[in-house]
């Protein structure tokens, strides 16, 4: 394990998050080594400048990944050479959907948001919410962006979408409900890619 692993892991509070993040980064390195052909304890990563994992540049495979968990749900995405980054969210969590849409919404946002009726508000957020989180991570820069100015959405709301930011580069948003009560999000560079989808143990 190298040092900026051990300093992430020193980050979580309380200990069940940080044991929540171990057995994630463990999940994580295990399916790593099943694509890569090698041992899961032998993986290493490298880091972006702000702080996103890349395989070592010396894996023969151009293998791209991002993971995220919250409470005990994890969400692992991969694919070869192209930047990718995932999201997931509990649709029971309490946000405070009206003030987000105000300050983190672009105008089109907004107004789907303000079409919809006060029980569909709160799911509407947290599954935008996502796209906003994985947009990020696939282009390396978490939240690190002006998230009023990404349009993220499709002509009917949270449909999948096909964005191009200010450098000319095209992103493939996928909404996904893995399980009842949950909402997340895959965002690949690129388009027209296929997705394929599996259960842990399944």
């Amino acid at each position: 394990m190298g040092s900026i692993e051990r300093e992430r892991i020193l980050r979580y509070r309380p200990e069940r998050s940080r044991i929540r993040f171990i057995c994630a980064r463990g999940i994580l390195k295990q399916l790593l080594g099943s694509y890569a052909g090698l041992n899961p304890q032998d993986i290493r990563f490298d880091y972006g400048p702000l702080g996103k994992p890349y395989l070592k540049a010396d894996v023969d495979m151009p293998i791209q990944f991002n993971a995220t968990h919250t409470r005990n749900e994890a969400l692992y995405a991969f694919c070869c050479g192209a930047e990718l980054g995932v999201d997931i969210e509990f649709t029971s969590r309490s946000v405070n959907h009206e003030q987000l849409a105000r300050k983190k919404l672009t105008l089109e946002e907004c107004q789907f948001y303000d079409s919809l009726s006060e029980e569909r508000r709160r799911k509407f957020i947290l599954s935008l919410w996502t796209r906003k989180e994985a947009y990020g991570k696939a282009r390396g820069v978490g939240i690190r962006y002006p998230l009023n100015a990404a349009n993220l959405i499709g002509t009917e709301g949270l449909n999948n979408a096909i964005v191009t930011d200010q450098r000319g580069v095209t992103w493939e948003i996928v909404q996904l409900s893995p399980k009842e009560g949950i909402t997340a999000c895959v965002v690949t560079e690129g388009e027209g890619w296929r997705f394929r989808c599996f259960r842990l143990g399944e």
